[in-house]
């Protein structure tokens, strides 16, 4: 496409364009902008077809070699919260790459954990939330961070606790970030995936654990206690 030709731009292009102020006339956009509009759609059209599912406009960076910033859409499925859902669409030599599996794997990692781990912490009032933090090429997942959230218990129960989830994970080929936190009471019933990690202050924590594949390699009992 010639972006000194007119075009004309469709709907979705036009309400882009639209709420950030910006004219919705070819003939009005500077280059830049045309540029710009012409690449969201197309990599809107790329991972529409990609997944066969209609995908939603939630951010555009351009390539800036100053900046060293590159080409980047950030879209999610329509239907999904753009909160927790958005990922990336980069431009390639071989043309784009993407980074839903990390959306389309959170859910599964998640209930897989919670399965996991849930029998451990049974009886206990705890919540548990993971995060994904690296994704192959394949859509296979390699690292998730775990925040583990505990409150009304005892050290020796937290302990024994931190041992079983060491001998839960010692055999994954994930490579698993986790931290334990033994809050005051209260704070549990605010906690969602979202807000998790606001919900309290430094001076809420009784007591922190830690454990990642370092410690499991180099530590007696695989985690170590945040004094």
């Amino acid at each position: 496409m010639s972006l000194f030709k007119s075009h004309k731009l469709n709907e979705r292009q036009c309400e882009i364009l639209a709420s950030k102020n910006l004219p919705t006339k070819w003939g009005k956009l500077s280059f830049t902008q045309r540029e710009a509009i012409a690449a969201i759609e197309e990599m809107l059209q790329y991972v529409e077809a990609k997944y066969n599912k209609k995908f939603c406009y939630n951010g555009y960076t351009a390539k800036n070699a100053l900046f060293g910033d590159e080409e980047a859409l950030f879209t999610y499925a329509e239907g999904d919260d753009p909160a927790t859902s958005t990922f990336s669409v980069e431009r390639t030599e071989d043309g784009f790459t993407d980074g839903y599996a990390w959306v389309t794997q959170a859910p599964i990692v998640q209930a897989d954990i919670e399965k996991r781990f849930g029998k451990i912490f049974a009886g206990e009032s705890y919540k548990i939330f993971a995060e994904i933090t690296g994704v192959a090429d394949d859509g296979r997942v390699k690292a998730v961070d775990i925040c583990m959230y505990i409150e009304n218990t005892s050290e020796e129960k937290l302990e024994k606790s931190m041992d079983l989830v060491v001998k839960e994970i010692d055999d994954d080929k994930i490579f698993y970030d986790l931290t334990l936190y033994w809050l005051k009471d209260g704070f549990l019933s605010k906690m969602d995936k979202k807000n998790h990690q606001d919900c309290f202050e430094i001076d809420d924590i009784i007591d922190m654990y830690l454990s990642s594949r370092i410690y499991i390699r180099d530590t007696e009992r695989g985690w170590v206690k945040d004094e």
